[in-house]
């Protein structure tokens, strides 16, 4: 090289590098235009490197001249000397790591090049690198990677990528704009500027001596600081007023609940009373309160006890072997009244029901579901036709039906071992009828009719003999179990569904959702409602 270019003036040969000088701007011109005929290849421009600024000048270096990486050299990397081929290598590699450092960091990564000279350069000892080589080999011993040759035809991602590289620079402060953003924000913010003039002074020795404007700031006066412009509480950026908005849907961007969201604003930024703005932007959140949670489990509460046997009833259907049954219970007694179905017709349920009616007498009330079996016009005009008062739960809310709920798993499991024994359905109902309640309440044949119903069970003769059961113990025995259930059971109180007036705003729970809309009636059962959503739809809500 020194042979064939050493001879041109003001041109320095290092290795396969040209470096031009000239004391002079036009003496150093002059020797990059110097036509040479042995100089073939050319490019249109390149940055002369002088105490001004850069000139573009036409000039031409050799034919292997060619792109290093596919991230652009940055201004500070053109004001040194171009790198060859294997530093530009090596630069790439330190590119990427340094770039995807959060992923790569503290485990063992796999690097890729195409120049294989790369690969015995990290073998010798850093000594023994040129001074840019080993700030580049310092700086990429905090990562733990084994770099391995791979040709440059199977590089398809990384040879596609060079070729059109991004025109912007690449910056390591991803903050930047963001902090300036938020100094200015402070800078313009009357309250934060008075907080800065505290901070400098001093604060006072108590709080009536603050201004009226940075009070709130005094629980955290001795955690607050400056720095660039900032304010900062301990490691929480103090927000400006006019970014709160932006900052609090950063915050809920991502649509946590209110425990979630202030600990997200906990960990990075900070205004008085920050945690109640973020509670009232999740309580406000229309696609929140779409999609939460259905509401605490409601405690138990006290329903009004019968007096006598058969005063009111709970019925339900229920499927158990591929058969529909109806399932009849007396809430006095606890006796249970099981027939199968032919159908699930309106029509077979209320033939069913004449013929326990016939048996036990007339009740007064009838609780069940809102079945079509039970919500139509053939059940109703049964009921009106022999006085009895028909009352329907709340649908999707089975718990308010939990009489005859209850008395279905029981009849079920019984239905279910017995069956396997080879017994009948009404073995299984006469050993449910015969069982004592508690231990302070008989069987319901004793509550009903006052005797034990003879079975496999060998009772003595007195003990068949018709009993008296009074009913003011039974109601005392009923008032107590009730009374017990309510203290033991872990539901508790939630004010949001209590005391509805019409045409309060409510969500209804329907289908998995949450659907706005606005109590329409108040039902005569307890917590009942009916409410008119949006879409003109009503349905029945049990404490929306």
């Amino acid at each position: 090289m020194n042979d064939l270019f050493g001879d041109l003036p003001g041109v320095l040969i290092y290795f396969d590098d040209f470096l031009v000088t000239g004391e002079t701007e036009e003496e150093h011109l002059t020797n990059l235009t110097l036509p040479s005929p042995l100089l073939e290849a050319s490019v249109k421009e390149v940055q002369v490197l002088s105490p001004g600024a850069p000139v573009a000048r036409p000039c031409h270096w050799p034919r292997n001249f060619k792109a290093g990486p596919s991230q652009n050299f940055s201004n500070c990397d053109s004001n040194h000397l171009m790198p060859d081929q294997i530093e530009k290598k090596l630069l790439a590699v330190q590119f990427g790591l340094m770039r995807f450092r959060q992923y790569v960091y503290g485990q063992m990564v796999v690097v890729e090049t195409d120049h294989k000279p790369l690969i015995g350069l990290l073998d010798n000892p850093i000594a023994s690198c040129s001074p840019r080589i080993q700030r580049m080999r310092l700086q990429l011993q905090r990562f733990d990677f084994k770099l391995i040759y791979k040709p440059g035809k199977e590089l398809f991602i990384a040879d596609t990528l060079r070729r059109a590289p991004s025109p912007r620079l690449f910056t390591d402060d991803v903050t930047q704009d963001c902090e300036e953003q938020f100094a200015a924000a402070t800078t313009a913010d009357p309250t934060l500027r008075i907080l800065k003039e505290v901070l400098r002074r001093g604060w006072p020795d108590h709080k009536a001596q603050c201004p009226v404007s940075v009070k709130p700031f005094w629980p955290v006066r001795h955690h607050l600081s400056e720095a660039d412009g900032l304010l900062l509480n301990g490691s929480r950026l103090v927000v400006p007023i006019s970014l709160r908005q932006e900052v609090l849907a950063g915050i809920h961007d991502d649509h946590f609940g209110e425990v979630k969201c202030i600990l997200r604003a906990k960990s990075a930024v900070y205004w008085p009373g920050c945690d109640e703005k973020i509670c009232n932007m999740v309580a406000s959140c229309s696609t929140c309160q779409t999609h939460c949670h259905r509401n605490p489990v409601q405690p138990l509460r006290p329903v009004p006890l019968p007096v006598h046997a058969f005063q009111w009833v709970s019925a339900d259907i229920f499927l158990h072997g591929g058969v529909h049954y109806l399932l009849v219970v007396d809430a006095y007694s606890k006796w249970p009244a099981c027939v199968p179905l032919r159908s699930l017709s309106s029509s077979s349920v209320v033939a069913e029901m004449e013929r326990i009616f016939s048996d036990f007498g007339v009740p007064e009330i009838v609780m069940s579901d809102n079945g079509s079996q039970f919500d139509c016009a053939e059940f109703r005009e049964f009921c009106e036709g022999r006085a009895v008062r028909s009352v329907t739960s709340s649908p999707t809310y089975a718990q308010s039906n939990g009489l005859v709920e209850r008395h279905i798993q029981t009849v079920k499991k019984t239905l279910l071992k017995m069956f396997t024994d080879g017994r009948s359905l009404w073995e299984a109902l006469a050993a449910i009828r015969s069982t004592p309640i508690s231990s302070e309440l008989p069987s319901p044949a004793v509550l009903l009719q006052g005797r034990h119903l003879r079975d496999s069970l060998p009772f003595l003769q007195d003990r068949l003999v018709p009993q008296f059961v009074p009913a003011k113990f039974v109601h005392g025995q009923l008032q107590r179990r009730q009374a017990t259930a309510c203290f033991n059971h872990s539901g508790r109180p939630d004010v949001r569904g209590l005391a509805l007036i019409i045409g309060q705003r409510v969500r209804a729970f329907v289908s998995g959702l949450w659907l706005p809309g606005a109590v329409e009636a108040v039902c005569s059962e307890s917590d009942s409602y009916v409410v008119r959503l949006a879409d003109g739809q009503a349905f029945r809500s049990d404490a929306p």
